[in-house]
């Protein structure tokens, strides 16, 4: 169910149905995107990385005929892995390895690699996190981590990751809790119980 909804229109259809409402508070949130975790994290997309928009092989090579200045034809081989790639002004208050890799990325690909470097930022290097702020009166140095995925398929394959990763997998420190409703009752459960004092959750939902 949204969160969003419009109650008066829902009361109406139901031919003024009573609406309750539940006092509460919101949580101050500030907003990030791609090329924000690439500066702050000095995450690169290389142009034979997974994930590129395309991969370049090495062997991805063509022939094409050259025609010299005295009318002169020959053959020459071109590796399309060395074409030049072109940077965009539109990031242009970012760093150039920043705005290379915005060039690259296929953003259609979940990137594992960039999720376990924001993780290690923030839960392993925090020093480093000098141009993510949070928001005021927010202490981030504690509390869980709660990272959204696309299904089942891939909080498991997280989850494999950050418990092979050598500075996440420390179970003293961080608890790794898998959250979907595929999982048993108990297992999910698992995200709302107390952990013990200087283990932090993080929840892959």
């Amino acid at each position: 169910m949204s969160a969003t909804l419009d109650s008066n229109l829902f009361s109406k259809f139901f031919n003024q149905a009573p609406v309750i409402k539940v006092p509460g508070r919101t949580f101050p949130v500030a907003n990030y995107y791609l090329e924000d975790l690439f500066d702050a994290t000095g995450h690169i997309i290389e142009e034979g990385s997974r994930y590129a928009f395309r991969e370049y092989h090495q062997s991805e090579k063509t022939t094409l005929w050259v025609t010299s200045q005295g009318g002169e034809k020959r053959r020459e081989v071109v590796d399309l892995a060395q074409r030049d790639t072109e940077v965009s002004d539109l990031y242009s208050g970012y760093g150039l390895s920043t705005r290379l890799s915005l060039e690259r990325v296929d953003e259609s690909i979940l990137n594992y690699d960039l999720i376990e470097d924001l993780l290690q930022m923030l839960l392993i290097y925090p020093e480093r996190n000098s141009t993510l702020i949070a928001p005021d009166g927010v202490d981030i140095s504690n509390g869980s981590i709660l990272v959204f995925l696309p299904g089942i398929g891939e909080i498991r394959t997280l989850a494999d990751r950050i418990s092979a990763n050598r500075t996440l997998s420390d179970k003293s420190k961080f608890s790794i809790i898998p959250l979907h409703s595929k999982l048993s009752s108990a297992d999910q459960r698992r995200a709302f119980l107390p952990v013990k004092t200087g283990c932090r959750k993080i929840i892959l939902r």
